[in-house]
């Protein structure tokens, strides 16, 4: 979301510029995928990143990055992991 809208792209200009590249977005599939209910295909990810203009080297650093939310949990899945050993 942070990338679409930092590009200045609304939902619907991205499906569409996505379908444009053969993938079947919708402003749906754009939605799910920043709200984390439907992975990104690598294929997709290039470009998405093309769609956006956004060079792939960094915008793949980005997307792939964790963020603070997903440290944590997985710190506390750890620790109880190690609370039942």
């Amino acid at each position: 979301m942070n990338l679409r809208e930092h590009s200045g792209m609304s939902m619907d200009k991205l499906a569409e510029a996505m379908r444009t590249r053969g993938h079947k977005w919708t402003r749906v599939t754009v939605f799910n995928i920043e709200h984390g209910e439907r992975m990104l295909k690598v294929q997709e990810a290039f470009d998405l990143l093309d769609s956006l203009g956004i060079d792939q080297e960094s915008g793949m650093r980005i997307i792939t990055s964790e963020n603070e939310g997903k440290r944590r949990v997985r710190a506390e899945i750890r620790e109880i992991h190690e609370g039942l050993d």
